[in-house]
């Protein structure tokens, strides 16, 4: 069965993984509240912090392009 555990679960390691989710999600929520703020520059550092985490983050994809446009940074 694909679903099947081949181990026990460490409740650490789950621990370790939300507390990882928490603080990327920390992160992007800063990076948008920048970019509401207008502070395009600083936005866009943050979403780069996210993207080397998730690299396919469309959230972070796409608010850094905009973040650039609205820099005239194409």
């Amino acid at each position: 069965d694909e679903l099947a555990v081949t181990k026990p679960v460490d409740a650490s390691e789950i621990i370790a993984v939300e507390s990882k989710i928490d603080k990327a999600l920390a992160v992007a929520d800063a990076a948008y509240a920048l970019f509401e703020e207008g502070r395009f520059a600083e936005s866009s550092a943050m979403w780069r912090k996210v993207l080397r985490h998730s690299p396919q983050n469309p959230q972070a994809l796409y608010f850094l392009g905009l973040s650039r446009t609205r820099m005239e940074e194409p």
